[in-house]
């Protein structure tokens, strides 16, 4: 097993393999973990390309898309990972791989964006590349490291959980907000199985619900938060509850309650990110 050094080093090659080579091809990497620390380290997607030796669409796809000049237009947006079919069963396993190929595009948490399966034509493939948002994932990775190196406390799931639902709330991202809410929503549900801290548990609760209302759910939420007197909530909780109430009556389009409730969020960054 490589110490950390030796990954550092590992990582700095294939960077520099990535962006000194200017042949017509994808620079591949053959190893999950090692694609996944450049992942991090570059702040891209993951593309992963399950792959057979016996597979004819795989080497067609090879010849008439990977290695060809049309990659060119968007292989600088992700981190390309081969993945042999015959030797990683499991892990194709862990992603419901049926038939061959099929290319994934993650992140190194393992949430997929979208998935690809069978080839049929180049320009199908680099117009599906090109809608995926070229989101800023500088948060949301840097909070998936503890995570993805077991240091996985309540508190590290908490701040990933935010980091993704930050991600869906930015309108850049429309495209794929409902993969954003659905891994917010997974982190805070490990957070809701094991931890005993009452206000993060509270806290965790009231975050579901703003991914409720990101996702178009803006008046249940409101029913169900003003039915609710938060009379055991800290200032913290207490503000989150307003900035709630602020971005679904925003989304509502109701401008007069809307006022109401602002004069009441006392947190200047939750004030400053409704005016965004």
């Amino acid at each position: 097993m490589k110490n950390a050094k030796q990954l550092k080093y590992s990582v700095l090659f294939v960077i520099l393999l990535h962006t000194t080579t200017t042949i017509a091809q994808v620079q591949w990497i053959d190893d999950f973990k090692l694609g996944r620390a450049i992942a991090i380290e570059q702040k891209k997607w993951m593309v992963v390309d399950f792959w057979a030796s016996w597979c004819g669409p795989c080497k067609r796809m090879d010849s008439k898309l990977w290695q060809t000049t049309a990659i060119n237009s968007i292989k600088d947006n992700f981190v390309f990972v081969k993945v042999n079919f015959d030797r990683k069963r499991e892990f194709a396993k862990y992603f419901n791989i049926k038939s061959l190929p099929t290319v994934l595009i993650m992140d190194p948490n393992k949430a997929v964006i979208d998935r690809k399966t069978g080839y049929i034509h180049t320009d199908e493939y680099i117009n599906w590349f090109k809608k995926i948002p070229n989101a800023d994932l500088e948060n949301v990775y840097t909070a998936m490291i503890p995570i993805i190196q077991n240091r996985n406390s309540s508190m590290a799931y908490f701040k990933l959980g935010v980091a993704y639902q930050n991600l869906a709330m930015d309108p850049s991202n429309a495209l794929i907000k409902s993969i954003f809410i659905k891994q917010s929503n997974q982190q805070f549900k490990v957070i809701l199985k094991k931890s005993k801290n009452e206000d993060l548990l509270h806290k965790v609760q009231l975050y579901k619900l703003l991914n409720k209302a990101i996702a178009g759910k803006s008046k249940s939420v409101l029913k169900k938060l003003n039915q609710k007197t938060p009379v055991d909530y800290t200032p913290e909780l207490t503000d989150l509850v307003h900035f709630i109430k602020c971005y679904c009556y925003l989304k509502e389009g109701n401008d007069k309650a809307l006022s109401i409730e602002k004069q009441q969020l006392k947190n200047l960054d939750m004030l400053t990110l409704l005016e965004q």
